[in-house]
């Protein structure tokens, strides 16, 4: 009788709770988190003057006026949807208040360690890998080659980086940057190559002081597996990404699997359900058993930093657990919110991040179509019910999340789907002995060794199923905000008014497609990027007819070209495959990172003077390329081919020199080409000297739209000549130093631009006009010329 009083006592607190939490039909939370984000991004719009978020601002709007009047209460709606825009407001202006009060602070670099914030705590920064950190010794420039989005522990990190004056302009990803930051009183640039240069981490709580400790001795539980499957265990159980998953982890993005990584309810139901069945083992009690559940839940949260995905998932299960114990209903989209409503009102940055719109957009997928998508695909037999109900689950969460991913990722991996379904019973079988491992090596280290080879085969299956699905990478174009806007919009009509749900789906499929076509002609003009590689050359460049040409790609500083440049852009821009690459001569300014750019991007083939093997370094570059399969095309001057009407390439240089080609050095033996694409065309010299340009301008005609300048814009006699001979809209530069004033000079009433003052430039020929993008370190300049207009 006692135990069946406490529980109604405990049952009637709880009603007067969730009649205090969860008003009129479970909504309310999820009122006042949608109304909260609106708060938000008004204030983003209105402070920043950013009028992009005004479209998914829209979209709220019209969800929050769909909630507020079509059912009753409205009265009650109305004072919800106040109070959470006032909340929002406020929450947006402390979203821009706490840097400054963080920046105020005064922090010290003393021999190597670096202690820095945790920038991923704050919006402004964005958990850039590369800031300012203003400290009471001076100004520094932080570089980090790894993201702070991955660490979840303490308030602040102690890194260990090595310091260096900005003019030896190490940074890897842009060195022209060095004399930028000179010029803006920055004392030293912080070099910090990943996270195993973590040192310590302060933690104030003695409690989480123990966690930590805790959390340490389970890694090293883990430190017995071999790799890669010590890395992914300690990723897939911990969140702990080590340097040595880089290369599994783009396997899996390559895969769209890549969430598995992402600690979330999935990783919650493995576990709570293994707590429920070793307390139920024991013969506890249920309720026992369920208090221990939420305790072990909130233990794993600790233990793993509080990202995101997992207070979302501990809000929801924690309640779910309450109202299972006290027997009552609870709403899921109420959860929900009341998750969202935690999440904004602590971290209000995190409505801008890309985890929190995954994260959440995945569950209200799952909330809206799961169960609809069930019941279509349906069975007799319970064992196929059970994988349609994983399929259902994948595939609502694959269609709410597609258009988000395609935005940032730039990747659209429709195989994904298939790999989630017949990964995911897997997922759960690793992560289930993952955990069992560690619990079995804190309790029983006896079985350490026999359980590590069971793990290790378990995660190596895991591993190599998804590399199948790796090798069909799809990529895409990214949408625009107002695509992603119809698309949900769509969304909220179908779900709001499910009668007219098939005339819905087709108009929305008629206009997506016509805004897919209409985007698809839109990028397909003339595209140049010219990479900021120091002194060195790398010109990305896309015809009309969607061929991709790389000339050169090259720097004079030791760095990977291709990883930290080359393959993001190409990437970016939804592609892994060059058509043709031309290479000037066999300087290593030029051809430095072709080596690394073959094994990670598919090459078609690659053009070379027939004066490139004369110098040992192209010799054994020539060597290697045929080792790997890649056909070699030896041009000279006076070739040209054409791939399409109004498409081609033109080689001017060098010509067949006879016996006199010893007599001509590397640089005037360079490739020098006019790419041409639909009435405009674009003029690469190489490094020529004044003996090959005067060669060109006796013999070929120049004129052209793009001209790149030769030898990085050094001194040569010629260059008067050179700019009447091509009456060039843009002249361009690749080099780490300013141009030379006796250039200079003659540049002045020319549209000229410089990799060392721009930064990485992007021009783009779109119809009847050319677009000009300039990268600045933190801004975009935009630039936009009429087709009769010349500076």
């Amino acid at each position: 009788m006692e135990g069946k009083a406490s529980k109604n006592r405990f049952c009637i607190v709880y009603t007067r709770l969730e009649g205090l939490a969860f008003i009129w039909e479970g909504k309310s939370y999820l009122l006042l988190f949608l109304a909260i984000s609106e708060g938000i991004l008004i204030w983003d719009s209105c402070y920043f003057s950013n009028f992009r978020i005004i479209l998914p601002g829209f979209v709220l709007a019209v969800l929050l006026v769909g909630l507020v009047f079509v059912a009753d209460q409205r009265w009650r709606k109305v004072s919800f949807l106040c109070f959470g825009l006032i909340l929002g407001f406020i929450q947006g202006w402390r979203n821009y208040a706490s840097p400054q009060e963080i920046r105020s602070e005064k922090k010290k670099v003393l021999e190597g360690e670096v202690l820095l914030p945790v920038w991923r705590e704050e919006r402004e920064e964005k958990a850039r890998t590369k800031f300012f950190w203003e400290t009471a010794e001076g100004r520094y420039y932080v570089v980090l080659d790894f993201s702070l989005k991955d660490l979840g522990w303490g308030e602040f990190i102690a890194l260990e980086g090595v310091c260096f004056p900005p003019q030896q302009r190490r940074n890897p990803y842009q060195f022209n940057f060095g004399q930028k930051l000179l010029r803006q009183g920055v004392q030293g640039i912080v070099y910090v190559k990943g996270p195993s240069q973590i040192i310590s981490r302060r933690i104030d709580s003695v409690l989480w002081e123990a966690i930590f400790e805790l959390r340490e001795g389970f890694l090293e539980k883990l430190e017995i597996l071999s790799t890669p499957f010590r890395e992914v265990a300690m990723a897939m159980l911990f969140g702990e990404r080590r340097e040595g998953l880089k290369e599994t982890y783009e396997d899996f993005q390559r895969a769209g699997t890549a969430h598995f990584f992402a600690l979330s309810g999935l990783h919650f139901a493995i576990l709570l359900g293994g707590i429920w069945g070793i307390f139920r083992l024991l013969g506890c009690s249920w309720r026992f058993s369920c208090f221990g559940v939420m305790v072990g839940a909130t233990f794993y949260l600790g233990l793993c930093g509080f990202s995101v995905s997992l207070i979302r998932a501990y809000i929801m299960a924690l309640f779910l657990l309450l109202g299972w114990y006290s027997g009552m209903p609870i709403s899921s989209w109420n959860l929900l919110g009341l998750a969202g409503v935690v999440i904004v009102s602590l971290w209000p940055h995190q409505l801008f991040e890309v985890g929190f719109q995954l994260s959440f957009a995945a569950v209200a997928g799952i909330l809206l179509f799961a169960e609809r998508c069930y019941k279509r695909l349906q069975s007799c037999n319970p064992w196929l019910n059970y994988f349609l109900k994983i399929f259902s689950v994948g595939l609502s969460a694959w269609f709410t999340t597609m258009p988000l991913i395609a935005l940032y990722f730039h990747r659209f991996t429709p195989l994904a789907l298939g790999g989630n379904f017949l990964l995911s019973l897997w997922v759960g079988i690793a992560i289930g002995s993952g955990f069992g491992y560690v619990f079995l090596a804190t309790f029983f280290p006896g079985w350490q060794e026999l359980v590590a080879r069971w793990v290790e085969w378990i995660f190596a299956v895991f591993i190599r199923a998804n590399s199948i699905f790796a090798r069909f990478d799809f990529f895409l174009l990214p949408p625009d905000e107002a695509d992603l806007v119809f698309f949900y919009l769509v969304l909220l009509v179908i779900c709001a008014w499910p009668k007219y749900r098939r005339s819905c789906l087709k108009v929305a499929l008629t206009v997506m497609l016509l805004c897919w076509v209409g985007n698809l002609w839109r990028v397909r003009g003339l595209e140049i990027t010219c990479l900021d590689v120091g002194h060195g050359l790398s010109v990305l460049v896309r015809t009309k007819a969607g061929k991709w040409i790389v000339y050169d790609a090259g720097s004079r500083r030791d760095f990977d070209l291709t990883r930290a440049l080359l393959a993001p852009t190409l990437r970016r821009k939804g592609t892994l495959r060059i058509d043709i690459l031309i290479l000037s001569h066999p300087h290593l300014d030029h051809i430095r990172g072709v080596r690394r750019l073959v094994e990670e991007v598919e090459v078609g083939e690659v053009w070379v003077s027939r004066y490139f093997g004369c110098v040992l370094s192209g010799r054994r570059l020539l060597y290697f390329l045929r080792s790997r399969g890649i056909f070699v095309r030896i041009v000279s001057g006076g070739e040209s081919f054409e791939w399409g009407k109004g498409e081609g390439i033109e080689v001017l240089s060098p010509p067949v020199l006879g016996k006199f080609a010893p007599l001509v050095s590397p640089n005037n033996a360079s490739l020098a080409v006019k790419i041409k694409s639909h009435g405009r065309s674009l003029l690469f010299l190489g490094d020529l000297e004044d003996w090959g340009i005067g060669y060109l301008l006796r013999r070929k005609d120049l004129r052209s739209d793009v001209v790149f300048l030769p030898h990085h814009g050094g001194k040569l006699s010629l260059y008067p000549e050179l700019f009447q001979a091509t009456r060039a809209r843009f002249y361009i530069n690749s080099s780490d130093r300013p141009i030379s004033a006796y250039v200079r000079r003659y540049l002045k009433k020319l549209s000229f631009y410089s990799t060392y003052r721009w930064g990485c430039i992007e021009l783009k020929f779109l119809g009847k006009r050319w677009k000009l993008n300039l990268f600045l370190r933190d801004s975009l300049e935009e630039v936009e010329e009429s087709q009769g207009s010349r500076r």
